[in-house]
């Protein structure tokens, strides 16, 4: 129990001290673990206009960003982007390929299904 205790105490000792030697303080971000579409439910957060936050943590599957092979979409991180800046908050993207979800599909399928890719691309 106290190895437990000792670690925990370093270790926020550590990430306090790293945030303070690069001269800022830590930052908050609000995480959305997905977006809806045009990214209405970020914008109708109300804790985004709360100075303690930073930005917002948003997750972007593969299959949105490129929806067909070679073909990609970056207009959702585009417009989330533009609007961040407008109430001076920035953007943390967070790029999910893989889900433990078993009826999630992050990616597109075609990956899969190329012998050659052996499921990556």
């Amino acid at each position: 129990m106290n190895q437990i205790k000792i670690f925990i105490f370093t270790l926020t000792i550590l990430i306090t001290s790293t945030a303070v030697a690069a001269g800022q303080p830590a930052k908050n971000y609000i995480y959305f673990p997905n977006r809806e579409a045009g990214g209405s439910n970020i914008r109708k957060d109300k804790a985004l206009s709360d100075p303690r936050f930073s930005g917002a943590q948003i997750v972007y599957t593969w299959r949105s960003l490129e929806p067909v092979k070679d073909q990609y979409d970056f207009s959702a991180i585009k417009q989330d982007i533009a609007y961040l800046r407008s109430i001076d908050k920035k953007l943390w993207i967070q790029l999910q390929e893989k889900s433990f979800q078993p009826n999630k599909k992050t990616y597109r399928t075609i990956c899969c299904s190329i012998p050659s890719t052996r499921g990556e691309y």
